[in-house]
């Protein structure tokens, strides 16, 4: 697709400010669509380095805030256990190793302390906000880098996963390094030399595979940036020769990592886990038809603001917050398309950010936003490089505005005082403090007895049984006999435990907790809320 000859820049900025770089393809006939220029003279810090600095501070202050404040709900708790042994339940057999690995290293410093363990998120959390002001600046200038970087530092689903135990952090820095990589390489491919290309191009097939490796679905932003680069053939040709080349090592590398350090007896499980859809909440690939006739609303309302504004589905202004975002993003996505920024850029930055969306939303829907989080920082660069692009500096003002003051107020609702995902902690120092020998707790499903357990002080007497105790087993009445009474019978009291969201898993006639009623006397029953369910805890005597 031919484009328009470079123009003039529209911004009123005056040419050769540290904020307005020349493209090289102004000044070099090598590559001449790939990218801006690198000043000739040496680099010297500007304000925009220091608002870069700035913010890169502020959002690991953010994510380290409070950091054991929240009860480690039991997703979090099943990372811990399947990473204490090598080879017992290793990532739980469907997830890949490379976070595994590490949190196996870091458990004997800090498994003992909520806020010690998730800095195993928290610190690639905040490194990922300095990775895409670097990426910002390399792909556009200083300026768009630090828009990025704010954008990224106040994203409520960001600051969330950087403070848990799970492997959406550490896959979404790898992703954003790549990303930096590529941007290096785009940039300074006209003039570096060929040892220092091979090298670039090396750093973003090995980011890329540790995102893979630490998160399947981080291929998606992966492949996005690999279209765009196919579309610009033309343009970037020696690029994709070159990382096509390097997925032959990286492969067997891969291959020989998986294998040699035993990760590869879980690939059966893996499959096994796709093939039949496994998981509590992956629905995957499940009901096509009506997510394909629900697209449409699902980017504009779920989705498309999600990277940035999860928690305002509990705000009185989320419809207009999500109504301006989605203004500001595809206003961003038009700036960016008209401007003179080289057309591999566009479309590498589009493709990773927009691309994934409807292909997330077909495979695991709108609402697990989870899945959508290592497509954040290409958000940010969307919008900081649709900002830059802006005819003036009161779009700019207003569009960044626009998105920051929502996503404030959504990461202060996250930091509410008395805000737990899943109010374990309490749950467990409650029925600590109450209960006594004798008595039997029964925690609904077996896979959130290890959040219990956690916090839960143990007590001579006091028997702890998940039900049923084993996981997948659905309770019906023919077999009511065998998983529920061996685990009260001869129990004066008994305590039961569920969390509301997924008490219906394993038992969803309520079979257990009808018996309790009809058989047992209610004592007490308490309802511990957790904006990622409520549990609740009813105590019965004979």
């Amino acid at each position: 697709m031919a484009r328009k000859s470079p123009r003039t820049p529209r911004t009123g900025r005056k040419a050769g400010s540290a904020t307005d770089e020349v493209p090289d393809a102004l000044v070099t006939p090598v590559s001449p669509a790939i990218i801006t220029k690198a000043d000739p003279s040496r680099w010297q810090p500007t304000i925009w380095t220091w608002l870069a600095l700035t913010v890169t501070i502020a959002a690991t202050v953010v994510r380290c805030w409070d950091l054991g404040g929240k009860s480690l709900w039991f997703d979090e708790a099943l990372s811990i256990a399947d990473s204490n042994s090598l080879q017992h339940g290793f990532g739980s057999g469907y997830h890949p190793p490379t976070f595994y690995y590490l949190l196996h290293a870091w458990l004997p410093f800090a498994e003992d302390s909520d806020a010690l363990v998730r800095l195993v998120s928290a610190i690639p959390g905040s490194l990922t906000v300095a990775a895409v002001f670097v990426a910002g600046w390399r792909l556009c200038n200083e300026r768009a880098g630090v828009v990025a970087a704010s954008v990224l530092a106040v994203a409520s689903l960001h600051v969330e996963y950087s403070q848990e135990v799970r492997m959406y952090a550490l896959a979404t820095f790898f992703v954003t390094v790549a990303t930096v990589a590529l941007a290096e390489l785009l940039r300074r491919w006209p003039t570096s030399t060929n040892r220092t290309k091979w090298l670039l191009a090396a750093g973003y097939t090995g980011a890329a595979y540790l995102a893979i490796g630490t998160h399947y679905l981080s291929l998606l932003p992966i492949a996005g940036q690999a279209i765009g680069l196919l579309v610009c053939f033309r343009e970037c040709r020696e690029i994709v020769v070159r990382l096509a080349v390097l997925q032959v090592p990286a492969i067997l590398a891969g291959t020989v990592a998986i294998f040699g350090l035993g990760y590869g007896r879980k690939a059966g499980v893996a499959a096994d886990f796709l093939v039949n859809l496994g998981g509590v909440n992956q629905a995957i690939f499940s009901n096509p038809g009506d997510r394909l006739i629900a697209l449409p609303k699902s980017l504009l309302v779920d989705v498309l603001p999600g990277t940035s504004l999860k928690w305002l589905v509990v705000a009185w202004y989320r419809i207009p917050a999500i109504l301006a975002f989605d203004v500001v993003a595809l206003a961003a996505s038009w700036f960016m398309w008209k401007s003179d920024i080289r057309r591999p850029i566009i479309l590498v930055v589009l493709f990773a950010a927009l691309l994934p969306m409807p292909i997330l939303i077909m495979m695991v829907g709108p609402e697990q936003l989870r899945f959508y989080l290592s497509l954040a920082p290409m958000m940010a660069l969307l919008l900081a490089l649709g900002l830059e692009s802006a005819p003036g500096n009161w779009i700019r003002v207003i569009g960044l505005a626009t998105v920051l003051i929502p996503s404030v107020l959504a990461v202060s609702w996250y930091f509410s005082p008395g805000m737990d995902k899943q109010p374990w902690r309490r749950v467990a120092t409650l029925i600590s403090d109450q209960s006594r020998s004798g008595d039997a707790i029964l925690i609904n499903e077996p896979h959130q007895l290890i959040a219990f357990e956690r916090y839960f002080t143990r007590k001579p007497g006091v028997d702890v049984d998940g039900y049923p105790e084993v996981g997948g087993v659905r309770i019906t009445p023919d077999n009511t006999d065998r998983w529920l009474l061996p685990l009260v019978r001869g129990r004066d009291r008994v305590w039961f435990v569920r969390m509301t969201a997924t008490a219906s898993i394993s038992d969803p006639q309520g079979i257990g907790l009808t018996w309790l009623n009809e058989n047992m006397k209610l004592r007490s029953r308490v309802k511990e809320p957790g904006y990622n369910g409520d549990v609740e805890v009813f105590l019965f005597e004979r």
